[in-house]
């Protein structure tokens, strides 16, 4: 009788064969480049997640308006990129709001006055 040379594997009832999310880079990446580019994104997202920013809008604005990012990128992190649109926003339009309602920052409830 030939040896095996196979490791015996335990399978509990309920469970996969394999965990997808555990594994090897180079099985779910075609490169290491690939792998380091995706941990960079899903790091983004997390800290955004916690941050409790949208991360599509996060990342858009800094599509956006990305010789600002770079001349100052500690200004444009997900905690605080909101006070550089805003203060952008003041700055454009001394007037208005940052949401763009010029009314909105002199106008009283109603009812009162």
């Amino acid at each position: 009788m030939r040896p095996s040379h196979r490791r015996p594997t335990r399978r509990w009832p309920g469970l996969p064969a394999r965990n997808p999310y555990v594994g090897n880079a180079r099985l779910t990446y075609k490169t290491l480049r690939g792998a380091a580019i995706g941990d960079m994104y899903m790091s983004i997202i997390h800290t955004c997640y916690f941050a409790r920013v949208s991360p599509i809008d996060y990342l858009t604005q800094l599509q956006r308006r990305h010789e600002k990012v770079h001349a100052a990128p500690a200004n444009w992190m997900p905690w605080n990129y909101q006070r550089q649109l805003t203060a952008t926003a003041s700055a454009a339009n001394p007037g208005c709001s940052p949401l763009g309602d010029s009314a909105a920052s002199t106008s009283t409830p109603s009812g009162t006055a």
